[in-house]
């Protein structure tokens, strides 16, 4: 199980011609386990990035369901924060930050602070959207500040690339820019985790 998630995951980010089935694969195999619900990460966010909405948000909804009924709070949130990259992907961007605000608090309850970095990362992204300027500055701040005390820097890469977003949106092309530049220069020096961080460009091709 670890493996075919493994390459599902490595295939998605290298763009791989194989991504799709071998994510498909892993996905097989982890609705016949009873701990499948559990790979999320290596299932439910490769299905988000290679745009099989309709798996994804099956997957994913199952492993929640699963997740809070037997209590596995230490995988819930990452189950939560793909349900709202996926929400925030197809227009639910109501549900998205209902999901990512209890993504973000079960990261910090369970002392995952990289993925709560990420997670307050989601948030900004969402919130530049919105105009929301005050909230949106205040979670990439947040995001950048752990990325620094752990040394990863894909949090920050997540925040700068909102940052940009929240800077267009104000018009403030000089300053978008260098947001944008900031994240892409992280994301081609390899400390990027996962797809999404530019959001002038794809980073995969679907076949």
């Amino acid at each position: 199980m670890v493996h075919l998630t493994a390459v599902a995951m490595a295939a998605t980010m290298a763009g791989d011609p194989g991504a799709r089935d071998a994510t498909l694969r892993a996905m097989k195999a982890a609705l016949a386990s009873p701990h499948g619900h559990t790979h999320t990460l290596g299932i439910g966010w490769p299905l988000v990035w290679l745009e099989e909405y309709e798996l994804a948000r099956s997957f994913i909804a199952r492993s929640v369901a699963i997740q809070r009924e037997g209590g596995f709070l230490s995988y819930l949130p990452q189950a939560l924060l793909a349900t709202a990259e996926l929400d925030f992907r197809t227009g639910r961007w109501d549900q998205a930050r209902t999901d990512a605000h209890e993504a973000l608090r079960l990261f910090e309850e369970s002392q995952q602070p990289t993925e709560a970095a990420v997670a307050s990362a989601f948030l900004a992204k969402l919130e530049a959207v919105c105009g929301e300027e005050e909230s949106a500055r205040t979670h990439a701040a947040n995001a950048q500040n752990s990325d620094a005390r752990s040394g990863l820097r894909t949090a920050t890469a997540y925040a700068s690339a909102a940052l940009g977003l929240l800077e267009a949106g104000r018009a403030n092309y000089v300053e978008a820019i260098e947001h944008l530049e900031a994240a892409n220069a992280i994301s081609n020096a390899g400390a990027l985790a996962s797809h999404g961080c530019s959001p002038w460009r794809r980073t995969w091709r679907k076949r």
